[in-house]
């Protein structure tokens, strides 16, 4: 039966076809779908924005725009602003070697915890709480990255680690030490063989009697098996942390149960190291030095009962297992649940590194001249911004970073009220995967796009990019998670295919064949018409196109495994598809809010440049025939002159991230100044 109008109501296209056909036949063994209240209510408006011809901001307009950039804990956020800029200590630093990078992250977070700045974060209770945890460790990200990751660690990952898995009684006693510092913590989940695998680690913990056990009462051994097993990679393991949240193999009566997390201790107070346990440095890395990095292995460390988290799996002392949780797959997933805040987290970190390096790129293109017209030297060398190279260089960036920022802000408050589901899991692995590439791209084109002085340490970019460049692997391999939401994509449109409608973010696929005989050659390339168009036929073609590939390997015996792992590159082409469609709809959702019109059309003026950039640099979507080669040439040349639209409103957007003059960098105000013989 045909299942709605969806595309045509919306679209406003006229369908070749109105037969609803399968983009395959077969279906998978289900995973739970996703849902979509992260996108808008309401479809986003069609309508063709304005012709873009926008006035500067005012002064309200630019604070209004600054709080919706900021998103929450603003004043909060100005402390330790303050704190930063009058303390020493929080003067940028470059050439340090480990040793001192080391020493002056301990030190900035001393004069933090003097501030109490992390009172009611982690014990405190509801998205208020969470909030100010993560205004606290976004702002001080763009400082130091050192020091953002070693707070992460101690309250993000192993605080979140007792708030997530912990009962009432561990939380209560633990997270009010941990704010307070009396209690300090790493997490220990990798291992040197088992990175984005951690379901398959080495460390084991076995349940020991009383009668076993070295002080008569039950508890367990934790073991490293063997030097691949080592817990590698572990921040703030080899001198700052004295306990750790420890992911093992549980073994109860000879029976596996599966990966569980245990509190054990590593460290004495005074900072020697525990019985049984070996600490090591992971060495120099390219960046991130202010982090402590190390390698831990146990040697048959007894740990009491009440050190394993217990919230949904307990022992008894006689030995009886019992756990919410029907199977060892429900409990692995539920005990990597804190991860999903950490690649919120990282979404947002990857966009304030981008917005500080585009800060300094953009305000240096306007003072930095090179060359003059032929008659015309007199008049002086032009402002690098007036190329039109350069504005193609960083207005997509500055556009792409606007539309991250607001779809980031959506995620964290749908993290705060929601908590660690399925949904805001597969959203954040998503954003997380993209927003740290994009991150990546903007470092490098910035770095470019200020020559010389991009490559000084001074200016930031480059010191900027060997700190971040980790993002793209830490709490997951950005290839891994886009495989991952890939194939909850694909189980969840067989599951919603079997129940004869699709629905949240897949409704509009419920007229399958409209949507991908949709006729866009009319439609302007500007127009969120055509966004949406050509970003929802290319995921229906790729989930079509994924979907019929695994189902004749299935025909022909092959087993899921290794029919998903012989896809995997289309399968990360439609994980981007998705993620990418969701994240233009969710901007427009934001943007629909947004009451003052100015303010409104030059928010929909990013989401254009940023719709046009993706289509104008992926041969996917002429690939799979969502526009024609006419088409495209029409996208290539709307996008370079809206680029010079752009342009005349970059200073306003980049001031209105609302980054402190001391967290930029010398070419970003008068840089022969500062470079003058008279500072020599």
């Amino acid at each position: 039966a045909k299942l709605g109008s969806f595309w045509n109501s919306s679209m406003n296209c006229t369908p070749v076809s109105t037969k609803r056909t399968s983009p395959f036949r077969k279906t998978m063994s289900p995973i739970h779908p996703i849902k979509s209240s992260l996108l808008p209510t309401q479809p986003p408006a069609t309508a063709m924005p304005a012709e873009p011809s926008l006035a500067q901001l005012d002064p309200a307009q630019r604070a209004a725009l600054n709080r919706l950039v900021v998103h929450h804990d603003a004043p909060l956020r100005q402390q330790l602003f303050d704190i930063f800029e009058s303390r020493p200590e929080f003067k940028l630093r470059y050439g340090l070697t480990k040793e001192d990078q080391r020493r002056l992250t301990r030190a900035r977070w001393d004069i933090l915890q003097e501030h109490d700045i992390f009172r009611d974060t982690i014990s405190g209770e509801g998205p208020d709480a969470i909030g100010r945890y993560d205004a606290i460790i976004e702002t001080c990200g763009m400082l130091d990255h050192s020091l953002s990751i070693l707070l992460a660690v101690n309250f993000g990952l192993f605080g979140s680690s007792i708030r997530f898995l912990g009962d009432d009684e561990q939380k209560r006693h633990l997270l009010p030490m941990l704010e307070s510092r009396k209690l300090i913590g790493c997490f220990a989940l990798t291992e040197l063989g088992h990175g984005s695998n951690a379901r398959g680690i080495l460390t084991t913990s076995t349940f020991v009697s009383a009668a076993a056990s070295p002080t008569g009462q039950p508890g367990f051994v934790v073991h490293t098996p063997s030097d691949e097993a080592q817990k590698y990679w572990i921040g703030g393991a080899f001198q700052t942390a004295r306990w750790a949240a420890v992911f093992a193999q549980l073994a109860v009566g000879g029976e596996e149960k599966g990966v569980h997390a245990f509190l054990v201790r590593i460290r004495e107070d005074d900072g020697t190291e525990r019985a049984g346990v070996t600490l090591a440095d992971c060495g120099e890395k390219e960046g991130l030095n202010g982090v402590d990095n190390g390698r831990i292995w146990f040697d048959k460390v007894f740990i009491p009962l009440s050190q394993l988290l217990r919230r949904d799996n307990q022992v008894s002392p006689d030995g009886t297992y019992t756990s919410r949780y029907a199977t060892a797959d429900e409990r692995f997933a539920a005990a990597m649940g804190g991860l999903t805040g950490g690649r919120v987290f990282l979404a947002n970190s990857s966009i304030n590194q981008s917005k500080i390096a585009l800060a300094i790129a953009i305000r240096y293109s306007f003072s930095r001249r090179a060359f003059a017209p032929p008659g015309e030297e007199d008049r002086g060398e032009v402002p690098i911004i007036e190329y039109q190279s350069h504005q193609v260089r960083l207005m997509p960036h500055l556009a792409t970073t606007y539309v991250n920022q607001m779809v980031a802000n959506r995620l964290k408050t749908e993290w705060r009220t929601s908590g660690a589901g399925k949904e805001v899991h597969v959203w954040s692995s998503g954003f997380k995967a993209l927003m740290t590439w994009n991150m990546a791209d903007v470092l490098q084109e910035c770095r470019e796009a200020c020559g010389g002085q991009g490559y000084k340490s001074e200016n930031r970019i480059g010191p900027l990019k060997s700190e971040h460049d980790v993002q793209l692997t830490f709490e997951g391999d950005n290839h891994i998670l886009l495989n991952v939401v890939s194939k909850i994509l694909l189980t969840d449109y067989a599951k919603q295919f079997r129940a004869g409608r699709f629905r949240s973010s897949l409704e509009f696929l419920n007229d399958a064949d409209g949507l991908l005989t949709c006729d866009t050659s009319a439609l302007p390339v500007r127009s969120r018409n055509f966004t949406h168009s050509v970003f929802r036929r290319r995921e229906a073609r790729l989930l079509r196109d994924l979907g019929q590939r695994i189902m004749r390997q299935r025909k022909d015996g092959v087993s899921m495994y290794n029919a998903f792992v012989s896809t995997q590159s289309l399968s990360e082409d439609l994980a981007r598809a998705h993620v990418e469609r969701l994240v233009f709809e969710v901007f427009c959702g934001v943007v629909d809010t947004v009451e003052d019109p100015g303010l409104r059309d030059l928010l929909d003026l990013c989401g254009t440049v940023h719709a046009l950039k993706r289509v104008d640099e992926q041969a996917v979507f002429v690939r799979n025939e969502c526009l024609s080669p006419k088409k495209a040439r029409e996208v290539h040349e709307e996008l370079i002159r809206l680029c010079a639209v752009m342009k005349e409103h970059s200073l306003e957007l980049v001031e209105c991230f609302g980054i402190p003059d001391f967290l930029l960098a010398p070419i970003a105000f008068d840089w022969v100044d500062h470079n003058a013989r008279a500072r020599l």
